[in-house]
C-alpha cells in the first residue's frame, strides 16, 4: 500500500487518486486435463484516502468484485453460454440476457445450480413446468 504521493509527477494527471495498492493473485486451473499454477499482479488505484479504506477494507472490495464475477457473469458466460451468442439484430440481445437472467433468477428461488437445471429440464420442458407450477401457484 502507497500513498499516492508515491506518483511522484504523475499525480497531476490524476488529482482524485489517494491510494495505490498492489494485489498478489495466485491460482490453480484447469487446462486441457492439467492443473496450472498462476500467479498475477494487479495494482489498485484508489480514490478514497486511507483513513477512508483500511487495507482490510480494500481486500474485502477487491474479493467482492471477484464474488460478483464468480457467482454471476459464471453462470451467464459458461453455464449459459452468453460469450458465444450470435444474436445481434434489433432487440434480440437484450431480450436473450433478461431471458438468461431470469433462468438464473429462478434457479437461485428454487435453489438449483443452473448446470443441473439445464441438465434436468433441457429435455423435459413438462418436467420444468411443472416444478415452477408447484413452487409458484
Amino acid at each position: 500500500m502507497l500513498p499516492a504521493a508515491a506518483l511522484g509527477p504523475l499525480l497531476k494527471d490524476w488529482p482524485s487518486i489517494q491510494q495505490i495498492a498492489r494485489v498478489s493473485r495466485k491460482r490453480e486451473i484447469k487446462r486441457k486435463g492439467v492443473w496450472v499454477k498462476t500467479d498475477e499482479t494487479a495494482w489498485l488505484i484508489i480514490s478514497m484516502s486511507a483513513m477512508q479504506a483500511s487495507p482490510a477494507a480494500l481486500l474485502a472490495f477487491n474479493r467482492g468484485h471477484w464474488s460478483i464475477e464468480n457467482n454471476l457473469h459464471r453462470n451467464k458466460d459458461v453455464t449459459l453460454d452468453e460469450d458465444k451468442a450470435t444474436n445481434r439484430k434489433d432487440n434480440a440481445p437484450r431480450n436473450i440476457f433478461s431471458l438468461k437472467a431470469l433462468v438464473i433468477t429462478l434457479c437461485k428461488i428454487l435453489d438449483l445450480s443452473p448446470t443441473l437445471a439445464l441438465e434436468t429440464f433441457q429435455d423435459d420442458k413438462n418436467a420444468a413446468i411443472a416444478l415452477f407450477g408447484r413452487r409458484f401457484y
